[in-house]
């Protein structure tokens, strides 16, 4: 956790609102809730329209998420 936590400093500072996507590969533990950061993904009850539409960039899209923690790109367009 301590390997991220600089990533939850830069974004803390950030204008509201913060929503986070992050490759649960690399982060396999509810980041957002640690540091108090508004994330898309967790560990968390969701409902299967949710499940089945997370691919979707236009469905995704619709839930303002505006930064991804990742070692690359998720899509196309990000840096």
């Amino acid at each position: 956790m301590e390997e991220t936590s600089d990533i939850a400093r830069f974004l803390s500072r950030q204008p509201f609102p913060v929503r986070v996507e992050m490759d649960r590969d690399l982060i396999a533990f509810n980041w957002g809730d640690w540091f108090g950061i508004d994330a898309f993904s967790g560990y968390c009850g969701v409902t299967r329209n949710v499940i089945e539409h997370q691919a979707d960039r236009a469905f995704t899209d619709l839930f303002g998420i505006n930064y991804y923690i990742g070692l690359k790109p998720s899509r196309a367009g990000q840096e």
